[in-house]
């Protein structure tokens, strides 16, 4: 389980919904446990994901005739694919990962949908309206 909080003035962490904090405490008594304490990072916001697939994706679909998972992972792989190359038996290997949306910071989705809109312009000749010209777009339901 992942709990989000902050550490106060005595070192104790304060957690944000002490109800689960506490009863999920309970369960662990007397048992070996792991903890990960890292810096809270904001994932894309609800805004931002409604947007992608409201205008971004559903003009991208539209204009192309590809369905929207495709559409998708195409933006993904303009955007996100990173190569990494890497010696096995004295033979160099090219690796191929393609990076997830779901786990960009908010800024940083903010760049991939610059960047979508961009990419999409130039290839395809797609204008993609800005997020304040196309508020009717937003209800798109996966």
């Amino acid at each position: 389980m992942k709990f989000k909080g902050k550490i106060n003035e005595k070192l104790a962490f304060v957690p944000e919904n002490p109800e689960s904090w506490g009863s999920c405490r309970e369960r662990y008594v007397g048992k070996t446990v792991a903890v990960d304490l890292r810096m809270y990072r904001k994932n894309r916001s609800e805004e931002q994901n409604r947007y992608y697939w409201g205008a971004v994706i559903k003009y991208f679909e539209k204009e192309t005739g590809t369905i929207k998972w495709d559409c998708h992972k195409i933006l993904k792989a303009q955007s996100l694919k990173e190569i990494q190359i890497i010696e096995v038996a004295g033979k160099m290997i090219e690796l191929v990962s393609i990076g997830s949306t779901a786990t960009l910071k908010t800024t940083e989705f903010e760049d991939y949908l610059r960047e979508s809109r961009n990419w999409l312009s130039l290839e395809f000749g797609i204008y993609i309206p800005l997020p304040h010209e196309c508020p009717e777009d937003y209800n798109f339901n996966l």
